[in-house]
């Protein structure tokens, strides 16, 4: 009896996540440290964000600048036509160090074709 609440328990929880169905995967990763010109110069803090389209999926590459020692987790939605690349912290922890991070987004191509792309923390 134990193994089949278990199981049902965890069927549910996945099925309840609350993300975007349309989102098949997501991904972030500490990049790099700053360079030495990032570095001396805090108001260079670019956002870069590439998309890659495939056959199925556009694959989204963002490089952001963040406080360190942090995760992120993330989702999107389409607000006002555009594709929202919303993204947050999920650690407790936040290090005084500025470095850049590396966030990738798989989306199904129908939900993401030809919308202009955003990207939000939440």
């Amino acid at each position: 009896m134990g193994k089949i609440t278990f199981t049902f328990l965890l069927i549910a929880m996945i099925s309840c996540s609350g993300k975007n169905e349309n989102l098949v995967g997501f991904n972030s990763s500490y990049s790099r440290e700053l360079t030495e010109d990032e570095f001396h110069n805090r108001n260079y803090k670019p956002t870069t964000i590439t998309a890659t389209d495939g056959k199925e999926f556009v694959d989204f590459e963002i490089q952001l600048f963040q406080a360190g020692c942090m995760s992120f987790e993330g989702d999107i939605e389409i607000k006002a036509d555009t594709l929202r690349l919303n993204y947050w912290n999920i650690t407790d922890e936040v290090c005084d160090e500025l470095v850049v991070y590396k966030l990738n987004y798989r989306v199904k191509k129908t939900y993401a074709e030809n919308l202009p792309v955003e990207l939000i923390r939440k």
